[in-house]
């Protein structure tokens, strides 16, 4: 059980960043074409706010299980860092 608690966490912690990094591609796109409307700004702040609560979930429940919080930046930064890679080697 303890496992799958783990990767929930690991999990959790990717898809908050992965859903609040998008929703902030997103708002910046259509700012930018939609001349300034704010009201194309709460669904992504909705979004933004949804990765929040993710983030916090997946560091408390790893903490709780890893006992280590420098364990789950260093998953968190290999996750990111190699979807980083993935995305910017084509371009």
């Amino acid at each position: 059980m303890s496992l799958i608690l783990k990767i929930v966490a690991v999990a959790a912690i990717f898809l908050g960043e992965a859903i609040s990094i998008i929703a902030e591609l997103i708002a910046s796109r259509r700012f930018g074409k939609a001349g300034g409307d704010v009201t194309m700004l709460l669904p992504m702040f909705l979004l933004i706010s949804f990765g929040g609560i993710l983030l916090v979930f997946g560091y408390a429940l790893g903490y709780m299980h890893l006992k280590n919080i420098g364990s789950l930046s260093q998953y968190r930064w290999e996750l990111s860092g190699g979807g980083a890679d993935t995305l910017s080697s084509p371009l």
